[in-house]
């Protein structure tokens, strides 16, 4: 396995209630990724996220972080990874202070053990990223609202404010931008670009396929719960020639992913 790999899934398969979701998924989440996975409804790029995380029924296949099987040996996945998950329930109604405040319990807990000069430092520079989140993402006038007093596209930046304030190693974000109106769409884009240019991989679920061709480097297509094809952007394309030949390629995949034909592509670009 290659050094720069942090999680590989390999023949993965997986099912809820003995409906198969997954088949044989076969793909590598390596350093500095910035991912979209695109696909129809229901193809099974949530069920990709929950495989990581648990959340359904691993049928064949192993999913490796670190080159340790998750759940056959003790490791740090969910300490080094957050999720921005599509919809939340809340079983009590949070104060959004509060709730963001929840992610960064493990940090402060950590904190506690460490000598008192290092802790004062690290204390200071958590504070001021989550200031600078908070900032960019326009939470500070939500903080001492309820989870039921704000909108959707409301508790959609105080949960990936909540998911950012832990600064994970790896941030999966399932359709997070729905419900943002178009300013913040930008905002969490670039927010995220940022971080990850710091450091962070990111994975993201998005179905706006201008977005996901103007930001992202590496675009997975799922149909059906398998994989149509992984597509990697050339970055400083200099030449129109092999611009249109990129964007052609773009076009093909997406039109066996989702069954269009030329007259459906209207004015995507």
């Amino acid at each position: 396995m290659n050094d720069n790999v942090k999680i590989k899934l390999e023949n993965l398969s997986a099912s809820y209630d003995k409906i198969n979701v997954l088949k044989n998924i076969n793909f590598d989440i390596k350093d500095k990724d910035f991912i979209a996975l695109v696909g129809r409804n229901g193809s099974g790029k949530t069920s990709i996220i929950n495989a990581i995380f648990g959340l359904c029924k691993i049928n064949s296949g192993k999913i490796f972080y670190n080159f340790e099987k998750v759940y056959d040996s003790v490791n740090s996945i969910f300490d080094d990874i957050s999720v921005v998950p599509q919809k939340v329930n809340f079983l009590y109604n949070f104060c959004i202070n509060d709730f963001i405040e929840f992610g960064l319990l493990n940090f402060l807990n950590k904190l506690k053990i460490k000598k008192s000069d290092k802790k004062q430092k690290e204390l200071k520079e958590i504070m001021d990223y989550k200031e600078k989140i908070f900032q960019i993402l326009d939470v500070n006038k939500l903080l001492n609202k309820k989870v039921n007093e704000i909108s959707s596209g409301q508790l959609k930046r105080v949960l990936i404010a909540q998911s950012l304030v832990k600064k994970p190693k790896i941030l999966f974000l399932d359709e997070c931008l729905a419900n943002l109106d178009l300013k913040f769409q930008f905002e969490v884009l670039r927010l995220l670009k940022e971080i990850n240019l710091g450091g962070t991989i990111i994975v993201m679920i998005l179905s706006n396929l201008n977005l996901v061709y103007n930001f992202f480097e590496k675009i997975i297509f799922i149909k059906n719960g398998e994989i149509v094809d992984v597509f990697e952007k050339i970055n400083r394309l200099e030449e129109v020639s092999a611009f249109r030949q990129e964007k052609a390629i773009f076009f093909k995949i997406i039109q066996q992913t989702f069954e269009l034909n030329e007259k459906d592509f209207g004015s995507f670009f």
